[in-house]
Formats: structure tokens, C-alpha cells, sequence
């Protein structure tokens, strides 16, 4: 028994330890901030949607924050493109979100450092404007649903 628990005490260990750091293949990135609040280590880097590595780092540096990431290596970011912590959800989880810069053929490179900032919450003014301008027509079709069914419902039944 006391095997089987050291075992588990190794591999625990080993996971977080390989989970935690950049892969030799990873392009790692360092981006400073400002604040950081609610960014965590394994937090997900996307761009456009699509998760393209994770936070595997966070210490202070000087007055800044100084976030480690490890991008997939096939991924090659624009250099002047833009770092932004978002929250993803209701929970306030974030995410670094990254805006490509389309005008340059100039790339980060491993262990260059660029400069992150704060973007929009979940419950920054321009997502509630989207969900509140979503309320009507989720509206009509739950209201056509409704009727759908119960029209099925009443159809072969005799009064």
C-alpha cells in the first residue's frame, strides 16, 4: 500500500512538472502587464478561437508582472501584435487573447518579450450590448418552439 502511494506522490509530482514548463519544441514568450488579476498558470493563449499555448509562469518583475508563455511552434505571432487578459465567462476565468498584426513579416522568437494589456471583461459594456441585442430573437424562437409543441401536442387530440 505504501507503494502504491509513493507511486501516486511521484507521478503527481512528474505531471506537474511537465504541465508546468514549455516544451523543447514550444516557442517561449515572455509578456509583461500591469496587472494580471484573475490569470493563472495553464491559463489558455488563443488567437481567433483557437488555443495556441498556455501560461506556464507568472513572477513580478521590477513594477510589472512578467507572464512566461509557451506558443505551439508551428504558430508564429507578428511581432506589434496585441496581448490582452480576457474573461472568457461567467466564472471569470481569463485567457491571454492574441490580435495578430497583420502588417509585418517580423516574428516573435523564442524568448523575445512583448507587452500585454487588459481587454474587455465578459461584462464590459460592448459584450452586454451584444447579449442584450440577442434577447429578442432567442425570444421569438423560444416562443416558436413553444408554440411548435404545443400545436404537436394538440393535433389528433379530439376537443
Amino acid at each position: 500500500m505504501r507503494n502504491i502511494h509513493k507511486f501516486n506522490l511521484l507521478f503527481k509530482s512528474l505531471a506537474i512538472l511537465l504541465l508546468s514548463g514549455c516544451r523543447s519544441s514550444d516557442t517561449k514568450l515572455f509578456i509583461l502587464f500591469h496587472n494580471v488579476e484573475g490569470l493563472v498558470l495553464n491559463s489558455k493563449v488563443i488567437h481567433n478561437g483557437l488555443d495556441i499555448g498556455t501560461v506556464s509562469e507568472l513572477k513580478i518583475w521590477e513594477d510589472q508582472i512578467l507572464g512566461t508563455t509557451c506558443i505551439e511552434k508551428e504558430v508564429k505571432i507578428p511581432k506589434g501584435s496585441i496581448f490582452k487578459i480576457e474573461t472568457t465567462n461567467l466564472f471569470g476565468s481569463k485567457i491571454i487573447n492574441v490580435y495578430f498584426d497583420g502588417s509585418t513579416n517580423e516574428f516573435y522568437m523564442n524568448s523575445d518579450t512583448a507587452r500585454g494589456g487588459q481587454g474587455k471583461g465578459f461584462f464590459s459594456k460592448a459584450n452586454i450590448d451584444t447579449l442584450v441585442s440577442n434577447i429578442p430573437p432567442i425570444a421569438d424562437t423560444l416562443a416558436n418552439a413553444i408554440r411548435d409543441i404545443g400545436t404537436h401536442n394538440s393535433i389528433g387530440q379530439d376537443d
